[in-house]
């Protein structure tokens, strides 16, 4: 079965050209010409991706993300705009848009961003199977099940930085914070912790390099893919940098003041009174 795509373009041109690449490449690929074209078309079908411009007919490709983030299970959703706005950028990493992409968009590229949004996708669904069965595990009030959950749940007490070897991916682990090379495998303090695509990706990029200092214009160039001045990537990590404070605490990523930041152990000596 061929996975399904949305495409929103409402230049024609443009349009079949996307949807000739994607099927082309096996996908099964639905064209809308408007906002509300798309969303009657993701209330009515089941996406894997939708790839929209941001300019549309009826509104615009941040309607279309925000309506497609509701849907259960949502697709991932990809960008793509002819001109380069920080606003509107800002406003598709705070709704959660996959990827961000400038026209003309290469079009190996835009397929390797969709293949990485239909492995996040699925990675998310396995994810969101796996809770609501632990859910109804629990929900047995079994003492030998509860017993066999707890056991499969990985305890780590150590604190200091290093690679953890497990079958098939590479882990780091910080601290209380491990990271998986894949955003639905991270966890603090020995929980599941739920990281956007962007989130992980910034995390990710400073756990390489630990206790050293990545410049703003190198994160945003290393996540979103393209080149930004330093106060330009400032605003787009901040919204980023926000939220993963909030899941993991300010201590284990620190702000070096105009130059970008790092992440560190808390509880190591060599920062603790850092």
């Amino acid at each position: 079965m061929r996975t399904p795509i949305l495409v929103a373009e409402d230049e024609p041109l443009t349009g079949q050209m996307l949807v000739d690449v994607l099927e082309d490449s096996g996908y099964e690929v639905n064209l809308a010409s408007t906002a509300p074209e798309a969303i009657r078309l993701i209330e009515e079908k089941q996406f894997a991706v939708v790839v929209s411009d941001i300019r549309m007919p009826g509104g615009n490709g941040i309607d279309i993300l925000q309506h497609a983030r509701r849907q259960s299970p949502s697709p991932e959703v990809i960008l793509l705009t002819g001109y380069g706005a920080l606003d509107t950028a800002i406003a598709a990493l705070r709704e959660g848009v996959f990827d961000y992409l400038t026209k003309p968009c290469d079009p190996d590229t835009l397929l390797d961003r969709i293949s990485d949004a239909i492995r996040t996708r699925q990675g998310r669904m396995q994810r969101e199977h796996a809770i609501r069965q632990v859910v109804q595990v629990f929900q047995t009030n079994s003492p030998l099940v509860k017993a066999m959950v707890h056991e499969a749940v990985p305890v780590n007490g150590n604190s200091n930085h290093h690679l953890v070897d497990e079958p098939q991916e590479q882990r780091i682990q910080i601290g209380e914070l491990s990271l998986g090379e894949n955003h639905f495998t991270a966890t603090f303090q020995s929980e599941p912790l739920y990281l956007t695509p962007m989130e992980h990706s910034l995390l990710w990029c400073l756990a390489e390099r630990p206790g050293q200092v990545m410049r703003y214009r190198e994160l945003v160039y290393r996540i979103h893919g393209y080149d930004v001045s330093s106060a330009e990537a400032r605003i787009l990590l901040k919204t980023h940098v926000r939220n993963v404070r909030h899941k993991i605490g300010a201590d284990y990523l620190v702000n070096i003041r105009s130059t970008g930041y790092k992440l560190v152990d808390p509880f190591s000596e060599r920062y603790k009174y850092g």
